[in-house]
């Protein structure tokens, strides 16, 4: 009996979504970095054994922030988990606000109904294992959830009981989507986040809300891909920033993209890179709706 369908993965910023998705479908499909809010858009990645193919959809980190952006970014998280046939919270376990970010979310956790429901408790090799236990027992007895699982996302350990509760939850289907696929996003869509990652990993925190990359033009041969791709700030400082001394920092971000992106590829990829100051494209709010999808 093959069984398919969608399963959203939520939860609070930097509790190691993208990092879970990544592990689960076996590759990088989504971006990653040690900033907080880097998912900006409902990324999928594609599943498929002999049993069923389970599209995990990475969504952005659930915030109580009152700026607009992160009101649409949770706008983009209900709208996946609408959608979806299972819902997987990710909580960092490790982390010492941990239980208060759990409480401030639980409103959100029982509009779910329980038996489509799993807790994720992400980076137990972080914690002490005689702590997990009465952490298990305290969620166990709330009855929000269908199951509870540990897991080490970064050391891929609690995987497969994590699938295994999903497959449980996903209806009777045939496959969605081709069995090699595993993201139904473009090698466009790629190329302007894996740009937004490297500016993430290279920049200072006050950015990533204040950047976005958008693609001016695409070229792709037998053996190369040409892309030109505008990073798009709200501050001329901030256009300085990403420029940096000489043009220098916009090269190390250029060139890092560049490089994951040739070996993703698998042929070489070229990026012409701009800077532009646009000064109120977080108050437009169709463009955010078009850029987030809403």
């Amino acid at each position: 009996m093959m069984r398919s369908g969608f399963a959203a993965i939520v939860g609070p910023t930097n509790s190691g979504k993208s990092s879970l998705v990544n592990a689960l479908v076996g590759e990088k499909v989504s971006i990653v970095s040690p900033r907080p809010q880097t998912t900006y858009h409902g990324v999928r990645g594609i599943f498929t054994d002999e049993e069923a193919q389970i599209v995990f959809t990475d969504t952005p980190g659930l915030q109580n922030y009152r700026e607009r952006v992160a009101q649409l970014l949770n706008r983009v998280t209900e709208r996946n988990v609408s959608e979806a046939d299972a819902v997987v919270w990710v909580f960092d376990v490790a982390e010492e606000s941990f239980l208060k970010k759990f409480e401030r979310l639980k409103k959100r956790v029982v509009q779910t109904p329980p038996e489509k429901t799993i807790l994720v408790m992400n980076k137990v090799d972080k914690v002490a294992k005689p702590s997990l236990l009465p952490l298990l027992q305290r969620f166990h007895e709330m009855g929000l959830f269908r199951a509870i699982i540990p897991i080490s996302a970064l050391k891929r350990d609690g995987l497969k009981n994590l699938v295994d509760e999903v497959k449980r939850i996903l209806p009777e289907g045939t496959h969605l989507f081709p069995v090699e696929m595993k993201t139904d996003r473009s090698k466009q869509f790629q190329v302007t986040e894996w740009i937004r990652e490297q500016a993430y990993h290279r920049l200072y925190d006050e950015l990533p809300y204040s950047l976005w990359v958008e693609l001016e033009s695409w070229e792709e041969e037998e053996t190369q891909i040409k892309a030109h791709a505008t990073i798009h700030v709200d501050g001329k400082s901030k256009k300085g920033m990403v420029i940096g001394k000489g043009g220098a920092k916009l090269k190390d971000i250029g060139s890092h993209a560049r490089e994951g992106l040739t070996k993703k590829m698998g042929k070489k990829v070229s990026l012409f890179l701009n800077v532009h100051h646009e000064p109120e494209w977080q108050r437009d709010r169709n463009r955010l709706q078009v850029y987030l999808e809403l």
